[in-house]
């Protein structure tokens, strides 16, 4: 099940200082002002935006183990547009730190016009809901992210609680507290309660 009944607003806004859009205990998502928004409605409701500016994910995939520690820190500077779904305090929140966007503002991005900014915003949505399963997102109680890479593709980024995932590629990180997996081409590592099973694929 895709999400449906999306919509972009054509509301071009822009971040007044910077603002942490996520952090817990392996993750932090960072965005730096003063990056545009466009707000995502769904139903009436603002559910999330799309953003273009520059922002900074850092994932903690290092995992300690009796035989020492596995793995290393995943950090991405992010300059291509994203998008961003999330829980309603954190929407309105944030909503607290945008103000208006004026052309000049979109020219320092490359957009000649609003509609092209509202056109690449909208373009993106599209590509990412049409290929991505977003039907466990009406719980509205998780962070998702997507991130448009510089060949098109789309990583993303999803959180609930104490569970994090990360998918990029052909990688793959699963976190939950006390248990971790991660995927990488050529290898699979398992870790829970202390213990880790690390098994290599030719």
């Amino acid at each position: 099940m895709t999400l449906t009944n999306i919509e972009v607003k054509e509301e071009p806004l822009k971040l007044r200082q910077d603002f942490t859009l996520f952090q817990n205990e392996r993750c932090i998502m960072k965005i730096f002002k003063p990056s545009l928004a466009l707000p995502i409605m769904r139903e009436s409701e603002v559910v999330g935006y799309v953003f273009h500016g520059e922002g900074k994910l850092v994932i903690d995939a290092v995992i300690e183990t009796p035989r020492g520690a596995i793995g290393r820190p995943v950090e991405h500077k992010i300059e291509t547009p994203f998008i961003m779904l999330a829980p309603f305090k954190k929407v309105r929140k944030l909503r607290e730190e945008l103000v208006s966007a004026i052309i000049s503002d979109l020219k320092q991005k490359g957009y000649e016009s609003l509609g092209e900014f509202i056109k690449a915003a909208r373009e993106l949505c599209s590509q990412t809901f049409r290929k991505t399963c977003f039907g466990i997102f009406p719980e509205n109680r998780r962070h998702i992210f997507a991130f448009k890479r510089e060949d098109r593709r789309i990583d993303l980024l999803v959180s609930k609680d104490d569970k994090l995932a990360y998918i990029s590629g052909e990688k793959l990180f699963a976190f939950k507290r006390g248990k971790s997996v991660i995927i990488k081409p050529g290898k699979l590592l398992i870790a829970k309660s202390n213990r880790a099973l690390v098994v290599s694929r030719s």
